[in-house]
């Protein structure tokens, strides 16, 4: 794309979609195939980039493209030659599946039975690796339960975020471990770096409860290292307690034991359960995210479909103004709410000082109740609104350019858009900058739309 062809910030949006699309795909996509009952069934061969959805999204056949699938289940058997983004309650990898690419994936249960070249980035509440699983670089997981089963392979690094992990399989290099509950048994090829969190409130002695889904029992909090254990390098953890007693196996490069840096108020600075850091913790933010950003999506889309068409055509037709817009507004509410505080905070006092306390109650209560909705309706829309209505017009923009006339159109641009924000956003060192990119954006478009709204209300006003 030369510089003649850009025409403003729409066409800088397309320019990191396309750049999103080359993050997750391994080659360039010029169209799409969009199958609609789920299935691609055994000795199927398609040469495109593939969307799937259903109950039950089966893929039997062979992908040569991307692979975007989602479904309450996806059961992938075939070959993919190229990346696979999965959402469902289950995601199965079956043992005669091989994937080419890397797997992004969100859901209840990641079930990898068979071969990934590339990387595994997922949350879910369980990652299961079975034997005879093998990806081929490396695993990025945050949830609450992973296990690594003898007999499967990590070539590259593993970093976990969890409350419980058991790596009883081989990985090639390094594993970076933040959690309550480590068990090792398997081969680790350099160095284990560990840090051994407490729970809050302490032992979990029981399992969380989700709906439709047997979560794995949960295990006693501590480090332990079988005998059959081997670590090529140097074991490293951090913890209160000193889990010597249970390192059954010398880790080739000595064992390093290290407590808890103490924070300015005396407290351990410690991994928490429920603590977000690192690859693993925006691998857990992300996840949210998608799931978030979805679900509001298609309730935009169910509920307010003809707003949130205006909103997307404002950002389209007037994206660097609403970006103006979006970043005035954030300034002006947020200020203008600080000062609006602190007048209704001098005129209660002021009423109190003259005895009107019934007044002063009137100020304090219904004056900062009416504040904190206003401020809490603003911080919604700047924190979600507006990167549902920046996804949004992104993935409109690559379907109109790709794929005008598929069928559920609106659903895909908006799943498309999500995926495409999310991995975006969650890129280190520049993630913030699309972040900011789409709330500015989105943001300006509300604001655009909603004075569109009253000039078309007087338009549309019959002159008898």
């Amino acid at each position: 794309m030369n510089a003649s062809s850009i025409k403003g910030f729409r066409w800088l949006l397309v320019f990191i979609l396309v750049l999103g699309l080359a993050l997750a795909a391994t080659r360039p996509v010029q169209a799409a195939d969009f199958d609609n009952d789920g299935r691609i069934e055994a000795g199927e061969v398609i040469d495109d980039d593939v969307f799937l959805a259903g109950d039950q999204v089966v893929v039997d056949g062979t992908v040569n493209g991307l692979v975007i699938a989602a479904g309450q289940s996806v059961l992938i058997h075939g070959v993919i030659n190229g990346d696979l983004i999965a959402t469902g309650q289950t995601v199965f990898i079956g043992e005669d599946a091989q994937i080419s690419g890397n797997v992004f994936s969100g859901s209840q249960l990641i079930d990898l039975r068979g071969k990934v070249d590339g990387s595994l980035l997922g949350g879910a509440m369980e990652l299961r690796l079975a034997d005879g699983a093998e990806i081929g670089r490396n695993v990025f997981f945050g949830g609450y339960s992973s296990s690594a089963a003898a007999g499967s392979s990590i070539q590259r690094d593993a970093y976990l975020a969890v409350y419980q992990t058991q790596l009883n399989g081989k990985v090639g290099r390094d594993a970076v471990v933040e959690a309550a509950v480590v068990e090792i048994g398997g081969d680790i090829g350099r160095n284990a770096s560990l840090t051994i969190g407490e729970t809050e409130g302490g032992y979990m002695s029981r399992a969380p409860i989700v709906f439709g889904y047997e979560v794995p029992t949960a295990l006693t909090p501590g480090l332990r290292i079988a005998r059959d254990a081997n670590i090529g390098g140097q074991l490293t953890y951090t913890s209160q307690a000193d889990y010597s007693a249970q390192i059954q196996s010398e880790p080739s490069g000595g064992v390093v034991y290290q407590t808890p840096v103490p924070t300015e108020n005396g407290r351990d600075r410690i991994f928490k359960t429920t603590h977000r850091s690192g690859i693993a913790g925006r691998t857990i933010n992300a996840v949210r995210d998608l799931i978030t950003l979805l679900i509001l999506g298609a309730l935009a889309l169910w509920l307010i479909p003809g707003l949130l068409k205006r909103v997307v055509a404002q950002a389209a037709a007037k994206p660097l103004p609403s970006a103006g817009v979006g970043f005035l507004a954030i300034l002006a509410t947020y200020a203008g709410g600080l000062l609006a505080a602190a007048l209704l905070f001098g005129v209660g006092i002021l009423f109190s000082l003259i005895t009107l306390g019934g007044l002063s109650n009137l100020v304090f209560g219904v004056g900062f109740s009416g504040l904190g909705l206003i401020l809490a309706v603003f911080t919604f829309l700047v924190v979600t609104g507006s990167k549902v209505v920046a996804a949004y017009l992104v993935g409109d923009l690559i379907f109109e350019r790709l794929a005008p006339q598929a069928q559920g159109r609106k659903v895909w641009a908006l799943v498309a858009g999500v995926l495409i924000y999310v991995i975006l956003s969650a890129l280190p060192f520049v993630g913030w900058v699309f972040v900011w990119i789409a709330t500015f954006v989105g943001l300006g478009a509300i604001w655009f739309a909603w004075q569109n709204r009253k000039n078309t209300e007087v338009v549309a006003t019959p002159v008898l």
